[in-house]
């Protein structure tokens, strides 16, 4: 490596992203991008520099004394990696997060938090940082000019690579109350934090792993929803059918009634085409054991639907139209029916996708294994 005394050495803010504060080292000496700044030092044009948050401070501190900054600086900017033995955590504005819910780049970015000051903020790369806490408008992951995701090695710090000024982007409104739900919820709770990190990102797969912030927004509100009342509102749609029920969308931390872990979807759901699933996403889905489904899937009214595919294999659609019927709409009280037996299972959901019973819900967290029913006029 060289060591080349920067003559421009941007004071660093506390909170500033690591990879962030190299942007504007490199750019207030008038390198073309952070690449060109460590190739400039020994390090090597294809070092990976967006990787130096991540895996070693020391040499993050070294590509900083090699600007002429104390290696000490390193502790202040980096991202604090602690308790190794359950995974990646990180250290981020007092809250201990999982690596999971972190960005592979330098995340979103607040307009009003850039044009007041012209630095990168680590808490941006939160995923769950879905709205400013501080001017209550959405954060931005792609340029709201050429709508490109925005590149870690572009010139200018608060530039798109495309040249669109990024203080310029105008401000949506947005409530950051459940932004800073999550954040209190990793201090207090921080059990409950990880299982609605996992429900956060199970959400987001089901999108196709969606890197819109308006999208990470809805779903946030949605789990925050979810953990408070173990209920689950999607987002507001023209009709019920076209939208997915939230045992399909939460499928990938589902298990099924017999504890076996919900392999993932290969693709996402859409709501145009089917999805195919195996025995065990199908009774994940449902809540059930793959025997309890079989015998479902001989039911007259199963069978109607086009539950069970000529393979052996399941169908998405027909599993979400079965668990909306057994979902009571606002006419219908839930909890004044008799549970049924998980014996009776399979004729009860016959009974009431015939309409000759009516459900009367059952737990969102379980599945249909917890179904309750009573007859038309009332049990």
């Amino acid at each position: 490596m060289t060591k080349r005394k920067m003559p421009v050495r941007p004071i660093p803010w506390s909170d500033e992203s690591p990879n962030g504060y190299l942007v504007r080292m490199a750019e207030g000496n008038g390198y073309l991008n952070t690449s060109r700044l460590l190739f400039a030092l020994g390090f090597g044009e294809s070092w990976q520099w967006d990787r130096l948050f991540e895996h070693s401070r020391d040499r993050y501190g070294a590509v900083l004394e090699s600007c002429g900054i104390d290696a000490s600086v390193a502790e202040l900017l980096c991202y604090q990696r602690i308790d190794l033995s359950g995974g990646s955590k990180y250290l981020i504005n007092d809250s201990v997060l999982d690596g999971d819910i972190l960005d592979s780049d330098l995340g979103s970015y607040c307009s009003l938090c850039l044009l007041e000051h012209r630095y990168w903020r680590k808490i941006w790369r939160v995923r769950t940082y879905v709205a400013c806490v501080k001017h209550n408008v959405l954060m931005r992951k792609q340029c709201f000019v050429c709508q490109r995701d925005l590149s870690q090695n572009r010139p200018e710090l608060i530039r798109c690579q495309c040249g669109a000024d990024l203080t310029n982007a105008p401000a949506i409104r947005a409530n950051s109350s459940a932004t800073e739900w999550f954040m209190s919820l990793e201090r207090q709770d921080p059990k409950g934090a990880r299982e609605v990190a996992r429900c956060f990102l199970a959400l987001l797969q089901m999108e196709g792993g969606q890197r819109d912030t308006g999208v990470r927004y809805e779903k946030l509100r949605a789990v925050q929803e979810w953990y408070s009342s173990r209920a689950y509102s999607p987002s507001p749609v023209d009709s019920v059918a076209s939208h997915w029920h939230p045992r399909l969308e939460l499928l990938p931390v589902l298990e099924d009634a017999s504890g076996q872990c919900v392999t993932p979807l290969s693709s996402g759901l859409s709501t145009i085409n089917d999805v195919i699933l195996d025995t065990l996403q199908a009774a994940g889905a449902l809540g059930v054991d793959s025997r309890r489904i079989g015998q479902i899937a001989k039911t007259e009214a199963a069978r109607s639907v086009g539950l069970r595919l000529p393979n052996g294999s399941y169908s998405a659609r027909a599993i979400n139209g079965i668990l909306w019927r057994l979902t009571p709409n606002s006419e219908v009280h839930e909890g004044w029916g008799r549970k049924v037996h998980t014996s009776r299972l399979a004729s009860a959901v016959q009974a009431v996708l015939d309409g000759s019973r009516i459900s009367r819900g059952f737990d969102l967290l379980s599945g249909i294994r917890t179904l309750a029913t009573s007859v038309i006029n009332g049990d």
